[in-house]
């Protein structure tokens, strides 16, 4: 059943909730565009489709071939409840080590809403891929996806880096994009790929939600920044 609508009034009793429309133009609830199915994709890769569901609200998760979690983003599309909107992100984990004579490992991108009736998960469509063992020139290994860390507390990070001088920033974002942490991490070494680590502190002051860890370099040609590799962090009450 779909989730429900705002229950309206009748003479001050309150009237029976009406269903949300469930989608008009023939397309399941939630599609993924891409990647296309069969896909071989680098990390970090670009997931994309459209929802048309309740307040928009919808989750994307990867998964091993054997159904073993790797990292879920929680995303809000462009329109829902009614109005179907568009919704991307770009997902980041540590590439997987393919067997030996095979350059990709077979991995499923999924993607579902909660009902607002019960919590469970509905309307959930899947993407077969392959994705490489190729490593980015940015790399956060550890804290893993939706790790968690309670504000005012420390939490150490670290990865491989292969970018210019070895000199990369790390940022803490809130879900409004707002930096809260901003810290200058120099690799051990700027000569090809080269292991990095820091420790970074949430602020006390900082609201329980889902934030964004990102790593980055800037180009050497110009100042651009590039070499984005973020991760949801879960920052939890002091």
């Amino acid at each position: 059943m779909s989730p429900s609508a705002t229950t309206a009034t009748q003479g001050g009793t309150p009237a029976p909730s009406l269903p949300t429309p469930g989608p008009t133009d023939g397309l399941p609830a939630i599609t993924i565009d891409e990647p296309p199915l069969g896909a071989v994709v680098d990390v970090p890769f670009g997931i994309s489709g459209t929802a048309d569901v309740f307040e928009a609200a919808l989750s994307v998760q990867v998964l091993t071939d054997a159904g073993v979690l790797v990292c879920q983003h929680n995303l809000t599309a462009t329109s829902g409840s009614g109005t179907r909107g568009d919704w991307s992100t770009s997902m980041a984990f540590p590439p997987p080590a393919p067997p030996a004579g095979q350059e990709a490992v077979p991995m499923t991108v999924r993607a579902f809403d909660y009902s607002a009736e019960d919590g469970s998960e509905e309307n959930v469509v899947s993407v077969n891929v392959n994705v490489s063992g190729l490593r980015p020139p940015i790399v956060i290994d550890e804290p893993g996806c939706d790790a968690s860390v309670a504000a005012g507390r420390s939490i150490s990070v670290s990865g491989t880096a292969r970018v210019f001088e070895g000199a990369l920033q790390l940022e803490l974002l809130d879900s409004s994009g707002t930096s809260v942490v901003s810290q200058t991490v120099q690799a051990e070494s700027g000569v090809g790929e080269a292991p990095w680590s820091t420790t970074i502190t949430v602020p006390p002051s900082a609201f329980p939600g889902t934030y964004r860890l990102v790593a980055f370099s800037y180009s050497p040609m110009g100042g651009s920044r590039e070499n984005d590799f973020a991760i949801p962090l879960d920052v939890a009450p002091p």
